[in-house]
């Protein structure tokens, strides 16, 4: 089922009027698109593509659903056509979750930029500090990153393994610390092997830059319900997502 482009047009001219913009500041707003492809969107003539309605959707604090269909439910995902399962998309959801494999993967060397893996043994050694300071039994600690069996607990904290990335980021935010200094301390790998950049704790930031990139991309096209969910599911997904940009923030890196 496809969108109305005339009732797509009433709620994009509703946008404009209710920004206070020309259509060219309008058009400048969104990827400074020229004033007669804008014209073409007002009018209902065509339908802005995806990465448009995405910007627009950021810029009027609404969701590209809603320019899309309105008020009004559709049974169909807008993205792939499939019929939605109590407001979700499942193949939509399987994609995203793929997606967020490859976020939360911290064996994925091209999201790491790592020269060397961090030492479990020293790894272990933080985790056993921070259970101490938070005064913790190995039970306790485990239910607070995740309901983690105690079993599992005690691999991380003998060094056997190394917690997942979305463990992690719940232990540095339990312990007010970051990921970085949980897997490297104070320690830092010289440079990194994909950009030469010199490493802070690990980590490149000029090679994540681009990775920020694309999760707030992915950020903004999660929040503006392209991809139908419940709202406990978006806002997992968006916490999860946040954090892994404010982790890449709080990285230092140099050029070499």
């Amino acid at each position: 089922m496809k969108a109305d482009k005339e009732q797509v047009a009433k709620r994009l001219q509703e946008i404009r009027s209710r920004s206070n913009l020309s259509i060219s500041e309008f058009g400048k707003r969104i990827d400074n698109t020229n004033k007669s492809t804008v014209n073409s969107w007002l009018r209902g003539i065509a339908l802005p593509p995806r990465e448009k309605l995405l910007r627009i959707a950021f810029l009027a604090d609404t969701s590209v659903n809603w320019i899309l269909w309105g008020d009004r439910l559709h049974e169909s995902c807008d993205n792939c056509s499939s019929i939605l399962s109590n407001g979700e998309c499942l193949k939509c959801n399987l994609e995203i979750q793929k997606e967020m494999k490859n976020f939360l993967d911290l064996e994925d060397s091209k999201f790491l930029h790592i020269t060397v893996k961090p030492d479990k043994e020293q790894v272990a050694k933080r985790l056993q500090e921070i259970r101490s300071r938070s005064y913790l039994s190995i039970s306790e600690f485990g239910k607070k990153i995740g309901n983690v069996n105690k079993s599992t607990m005690n691999s991380y904290l003998r060094g056997i393994a190394l917690p997942p990335r979305e463990r992690l980021l719940r232990i540095a935010f339990l312990a007010d610390t970051s990921v970085n200094w949980i897997l490297w301390g104070d320690e830092s790998p010289e440079s990194c092997d994909n950009c030469s950049s010199i490493l802070s704790n690990g980590e490149c930031l000029n090679c994540l830059h681009e990775r920020q990139d694309e999760m707030t991309n992915f950020f903004d096209m999660v929040d503006s319900n392209l991809f139908p969910m419940t709202q406990e599911r978006k806002s997992l997904i968006l916490q999860i997502i946040s954090s892994e940009i404010e982790e890449i923030k709080s990285v230092h890196c140099y050029k070499v």
